[in-house]
C-alpha cells in the first residue's frame, strides 16, 4: 500500500498527516509524456514529479496513463528502507527502474 498522507478523526474533524511505515521504501516516478500514476490501483497524483510516494515493501502494481492514452503498467518488489526511481517512455514503451539504498 502506497500513500502519500493517511487521515484520522480528531474532534469530529479529518487530520491529515504524512503517512510514516517502519522499514518503508520511496518511489519517484518520472514519466515522457506527463502521466496520471496509481500504485495499485489507486492515483497518487502526476509525474514527473519530485514528489516521493511513501510505500509499504513487498510488491506493488504500477500504472501511467497519459492525457492522450498511452498506457504502462508493470509490478515492482520494493525491498525495505530503500529508495527506487521510476523513469517511464510511454511513447518508446518502456521503463527503468533505478534502486538507491
Amino acid at each position: 500500500t502506497c500513500n502519500y498522507v493517511h487521515g484520522a478523526v480528531s474532534n469530529g474533524r479529518i487530520v491529515t498527516a504524512p503517512l510514516v511505515y517502519e522499514e518503508a521504501s520511496t518511489l519517484r516516478i518520472l514519466t515522457w509524456p506527463a502521466a496520471q500514476v496509481f500504485v495499485d490501483g489507486r492515483n497518487v497524483g502526476e509525474a514527473p514529479s519530485n514528489e516521493l510516494i511513501t510505500c509499504k515493501s513487498g510488491q506493488v502494481s504500477i500504472r501511467l496513463v497519459s492525457k492522450t492514452g498511452l498506457q504502462r503498467t508493470f509490478s515492482l518488489q520494493l525491498q525495505p528502507a530503500k529508495k527506487y526511481t521510476v523513469r517511464a517512455d510511454l511513447e518508446a514503451g518502456k521503463h527503468s527502474v533505478e534502486e538507491r539504498g
